[in-house]
C-alpha cells in the first residue's frame, strides 16, 4: 500500500516537473517577446522604419518566436520523465534512504515475475524496509523552484517598467497602437512629432494653493488639458479630459504652490502655451479666479506702431535652431528665433504698420501650423484734456467759465475743490478710466468716465469723457482707454495734481512789542493785533490763563474789529483791564478751587491771540500768536522796580557816553595829522564807523528799555510817582540820538556820524582835505551827542528814590481809612 502511494506521489512530481517546465519556457519566451517589442519600439519609433523593414522585421519576429516556442517548451516538454528517474530525485533529496526506495520499487517489480528465483524473504524485507521509511520523506526538497522565480524577476521588472511608463508618460497608450497598427498589421500610421513648437502667450496670475476653474470656448467635439507643473523633482506632462458643455469646455485646475504651463489639444490641433503663476498676494488687480481662453487662439491683435516680442516654447526634443515664416508685403521671409536655453526662444518685431501671418518650425515640426495672424488696429490715445474747477462755497472764488475750461491737463487747485474732467479719445471707447499710480494707487480709487457732460452747453461727441475729481492732495493720474476695438492706450496721457493747502490764519500781535509784561491790579493794557488768512477770518479771540489754572477765552466781537467777519484781513483792539479778570482761589493744599478773587500780588498771566479761519474742508484751521507773560506787583513794588530799571538805563547811558568820547578822541587824532595818512590809518577810521554803529546799536536799546518804562507807567496809570515831562524829554533826546529804522539800519545823529565817517574813509586818501574836513564834521556830532547824554544822566541822577515815598503814602492811606469810620461817628452824633 506504501508503495502504491509512492507511485502516486511520483505520478503528481512527474506533472508538477512538467508544469515547470513548461512556465520556464513561457518565461524565457515572455522575457525575448518584451526584449523584442521594446527593441522594435525603439527601432520604429526613432528611427521610423519603412514598410520593407517593417516586413522583414515581422518575419523575423514570427519565427524567432516559433523557434523559441519549440526549444523552450515543446522539445523538454516531449522528454519523456521515468519513475525511476523521479525515485533517484526523491532520494538525492533525501540521503538518508541509501537507494533503498530505488531497491524497493525494483524487489517490488521483481517479485511481481513468476520466474524470480531469489529470496523473495529478503525482498519483502527490503520493501517493508522502504515502507516504513515513507513517512520520513520530506517532498517539499524534492523540486527546486527557485531557478524558475529567478528566471521570473526579469520579465516581470520589465512588465513593472512598462507599466510605470504608462503611468507617469499619459501618451504611451497612444504610442503603443501607432506601433502595434505598424509593426504587426504593417500599416504607415505616421509616429507623433518629437518636437512641438508653441507660442508661449500671457501669464495668468492666481491665488496659491486655490483650485482655479479653466473655461474654454471652443467647437469641437473633444478637448485635452496638458499640463507640466514646475515642481522639484521629475516634471511630466500630464493630459486631463476636459468636461464638455454647449461648445465650452471647463475643468478645475489643481491647486499650485509652483508655475505651470498648458495647452489644449483637440486630435492635431494644438493651441498656444499659457503659463500660470501662483502668487501669495491677497489684493492684487491682476489676480484672477477664473481663467477663460477662446481654442484655437491663432489671432494676435496689436497697435499701430507697436512692438511685437515673441516667446516661444518647445516641448519634446529641443531643436538647436528654430524658424519663423512670415510674409511682409509681397516679400517671404524665414529668420532663425533667438535660442535662450532650455527650450526657449524669442523673435522681436519692431513698430508694426501692418497685418500679417507668420508661422514657427523647429525639428520635426515643419507642417507650418498653426498660422498666426497679426492685426493691426488703430490704438486709442488722448487727444485733449479740459479742466474745470468748482471751489469750495466757503473761498467765495467763482467756478471755472464751461467756455475757458483749463486745457493742460495738470490739476492745480485749493484743497476740497472739484475738478471737473473732460477727455477727447482720437476714435469710439468703450470704456476709459482715470488711474492714481504710484503711492496713491492703494488710497486713492479708480475713477470711471462716462460721456454724460455735466453741463448742456457743452457740446456732444461720442469722443468727449467726463469725470469729476475731488482734490484732496498731491498726485499724479492718467487716463487710461480702452477702445472700441480692444485695444488699450499703451502710453497713456499722464498729468499731475497739485493740491493747494488752505493755509492756517497769520495772527500778530501788534502791541504790545514785548513779551515780559509788568502791571498793578487796577492796570488795563491795550491789546493791538492783526489777522489774515487766504479766504477769510471767522472768529478771533484773546486766550489767558492765570497761574496753573486753566485756559479761558474772551471772544473779540465785531466792535472790536476794523472789518467785519469772513474778511481776508482783520485788526483788533481790545482794552484788557486788569481789574475784571477774576482768579480762582487757591487753598494752602495746592487745590485751585472754583470760587473768585481779584488779581493780586504774585499773579502770572499768560495770553495770546487765537484766530480761526473760514475753512469747511478740514484744513486750514486755527493759529495762536506767541503769549506774552503778564506779573502782577502791587503799585509801590512796580514803582520801585522801574526806578530799578530807569537807574540801569542811566549806567548804561554813562558807559555808552564813556565810549563816544574815547572814540571822538581817538577820530579826533586825525585832524592833526600833516603828513600823508598811512593805509592801516584809514582803516582805523573804517573800524571807527562800525563802532559807532555799535554806539547806535546800544543807544537804541536804552531808549526802547525807556519807552517801555513810559508805556509801563501809562498803562498802570502810576504818573503820580514818576514826572511825565522829565521821561518824555529822556525819551525824545535819546530817539535824536539813535533810533533804529530797520534791521542794523538807525537814524538820528549817530547815524549821520557813521555816513560821514564812510564818506571820509573813500576820500581822504585821495582828497585829504576833504577828508579831514568830513572827520571834523563827525567829531562835532559825537561832541554834542556826548552833551545830550551828560543832560540825560544829569536828569536821572535827579531822580528820587521813591520806595519810601511810596510806603509813607501807604501808610498815611491806611490810617486815614481807620479814621473815615470815627469821623462819621462825630458827624452822626453831632
Amino acid at each position: 500500500m506504501a508503495l502504491e502511494t509512492l507511485s502516486n506521489q511520483v505520478l503528481a512530481l512527474r506533472k508538477k516537473i512538467y508544469w515547470l517546465i513548461g512556465i520556464q519556457g513561457f518565461l524565457k519566451i515572455f522575457l525575448l517577446f518584451l526584449i523584442l517589442c521594446a527593441a522594435t519600439f525603439a527601432l520604429d519609433y526613432f528611427l521610423n522604419l519603412p514598410l520593407t523593414v517593417r516586413i522583414v522585421f515581422f518575419i523575423a519576429f514570427i519565427v524567432f518566436h516559433g523557434y523559441s516556442i519549440v526549444k523552450y517548451c515543446i522539445i523538454p516538454l516531449r522528454v519523456p520523465i521515468s519513475q525511476e528517474d523521479i525515485v533517484l530525485a526523491i532520494e538525492k533529496a533525501n540521503p538518508f534512504l541509501e537507494d533503498r526506495l530505488i531497491s524497493a520499487i525494483q524487489f517490488q517489480r521483481l517479485i511481481q515475475d513468476p520466474s524470480y528465483k531469489d529470496s523473495r524473504a529478503m525482498s519483502l524485507k527490503v520493501i517493508e524496509e522502504a515502507e516504513r521509511l515513507m513517512d520520513s520523506i520530506s517532498w517539499s526538497k524534492i523540486l527546486d523552484i527557485s531557478s524558475a522565480v529567478k528566471k521570473s524577476i526579469l520579465p516581470l521588472a520589465i512588465l513593472c517598467l512598462f507599466s510605470l511608463c504608462y503611468s507617469f508618460f499619459p501618451g504611451m497608450d497612444y504610442l503603443t497602437e501607432i506601433w502595434l497598427s505598424r509593426t504587426f498589421f504593417l500599416q504607415d500610421t505616421p509616429w507623433p512629432r518629437k518636437t512641438y513648437i508653441f507660442l508661449l502667450k500671457e501669464n495668468f496670475l492666481v491665488p496659491a494653493k486655490e483650485k482655479i476653474p479653466l473655461v474654454v470656448t471652443a467647437s469641437f467635439p473633444t478637448a485635452s488639458l496638458w499640463y507640466l507643473v514646475e515642481s522639484p523633482g521629475i516634471r511630466i506632462w500630464r493630459e486631463e479630459k476636459l468636461q464638455q458643455g454647449n461648445k465650452v469646455f471647463s475643468t478645475q485646475l489643481p491647486a499650485l504652490e509652483h508655475p505651470m504651463y498648458f495647452y489644449l489639444q483637440s486630435g492635431s490641433t494644438f493651441s498656444s502655451m499659457y503659463k500660470i503663476l501662483p502668487s501669495e498676494e491677497e489684493k492684487n488687480e491682476k489676480m484672477l479666479r477664473e481663467i477663460a481662453i477662446p481654442f484655437p487662439d491663432y489671432t494676435i491683435t496689436k497697435a499701430k506702431g507697436e512692438s511685437l516680442f515673441l516667446k516661444i516654447i518647445t516641448k519634446g526634443s529641443i531643436p538647436r535652431t528654430s524658424y519663423i515664416s512670415y510674409t511682409f508685403g509681397e516679400k517671404f521671409y524665414r529668420l532663425p528665433l533667438v535660442n535662450q536655453g532650455n527650450g526657449f526662444f524669442k523673435y522681436d518685431f519692431s513698430s508694426l504698420t501692418e497685418n500679417f501671418t507668420f508661422s514657427l518650425q523647429g525639428g520635426d515640426d515643419q507642417d507650418e501650423l498653426p498660422l498666426y495672424h497679426l492685426r493691426i488696429l488703430q490704438p486709442p490715445t488722448t487727444e485733449s484734456v479740459a479742466v474745470w474747477y468748482h471751489y469750495p462755497e466757503y473761498t467765495k472764488l467763482p467756478s471755472t467759465p464751461w467756455d475757458t475750461p483749463q486745457t493742460q491737463g495738470n490739476i492745480i487747485a485749493l484743497s476740497g475743490t472739484n475738478a471737473i474732467v473732460r477727455i477727447k479719445s482720437n476714435i469710439p471707447l468703450k470704456e476709459a478710466k482715470i488711474v492714481f499710480p504710484g503711492k496713491q494707487e492703494s488710497i486713492m480709487k479708480d475713477i470711471f468716465l462716462s460721456q454724460n457732460s455735466p453741463d448742456p452747453s457743452l457740446p456732444a461727441s461720442p469722443l468727449f469723457w467726463y469725470a469729476k475729481i475731488l482734490i484732496q492732495q498731491d498726485a499724479r493720474y492718467r487716463c487710461d482707454l480702452l477702445a472700441e476695438n480692444g485695444l488699450k492706450d499703451t502710453n497713456p496721457a499722464g498729468f499731475y495734481i497739485r493740491a493747494l493747502r488752505d493755509q492756517t490764519p497769520y495772527i500778530q500781535l501788534i502791541s504790545p512789542k514785548r513779551k515780559d509784561i509788568d502791571m498793578i491790579p487796577t492796570g488795563s493794557l491795550l491789546l493791538k493785533s492783526k489777522a489774515s488768512d487766504d479766504f477769510g477770518i471767522s472768529k478771533l479771540a484773546i486766550q489767558y490763563k492765570i497761574n496753573r489754572q486753566e485756559w479761558e477765552e474772551i471772544p473779540l466781537l465785531q466792535t472790536h474789529n476794523d472789518v467785519e467777519y469772513g474778511m481776508k484781513e482783520i485788526q483788533s483792539q481790545y482794552l484788557l483791564e486788569m481789574g475784571k479778570i477774576k482768579a480762582k482761589k487757591t487753598l494752602p493744599s495746592g487745590e485751585i478751587t472754583q470760587e473768585e478773587r481779584a488779581l493780586g500780588k504774585g499773579d502770572s498771566i499768560s495770553l495770546k491771540i487765537y484766530a480761526k479761519d473760514n475753512s469747511t474742508s478740514g484744513q486750514g484751521g486755527s493759529k495762536e500768536s506767541q503769549s506774552i507773560e503778564i506779573d502782577i506787583f502791587e503799585k509801590a513794588e512796580l514803582g520801585n522796580l522801574l526806578n530799578e530799571k530807569l537807574k540801569e538805563v542811566k549806567r548804561q547811558l554813562r558807559r555808552i557816553s564813556d565810549q563816544q568820547k574815547e572814540k571822538k578822541d581817538t577820530l579826533g587824532r586825525f585832524l592833526f595829522l600833516e603828513d600823508k595818512i598811512e593805509t592801516g590809518d584809514i582803516a582805523k577810521i573804517l573800524q571807527l564807523r562800525f563802532a559807532q554803529n555799535s554806539i547806535s546799536r546800544d543807544i537804541t536799546a536804552q531808549s526802547e528799555d525807556t519807552a517801555h518804562i513810559i508805556w509801563t507807567i501809562e498803562n498802570n496809570q502810576i504818573w503820580d510817582l514818576f514826572g511825565r515831562d522829565r521821561l518824555e524829554t529822556i525819551q525824545k533826546t535819546l530817539q535824536s540820538i539813535a533810533s533804529q529804522e530797520k534791521s542794523g539800519q538807525y537814524e538820528g545823529a549817530s547815524a549821520q556820524i557813521e555816513k560821514i565817517l564812510m564818506d571820509a574813509y573813500q576820500k581822504i586818501r585821495n582828497e585829504p582835505k576833504e577828508g579831514k574836513n568830513l572827520i571834523a564834521e563827525a567829531v562835532s556830532l559825537q561832541d554834542q551827542i556826548i552833551v545830550d547824554l551828560n543832560k540825560i544822566i544829569a536828569l536821572l541822577s535827579e531822580w528820587e528814590d521813591f520806595t519810601e515815598v511810596v510806603r509813607d503814602l501807604e501808610q498815611i492811606l491806611e490810617l486815614q481809612k481807620k479814621m473815615n469810620p470815627q469821623l462819621k461817628k462825630l458827624l452822626d452824633k453831632q
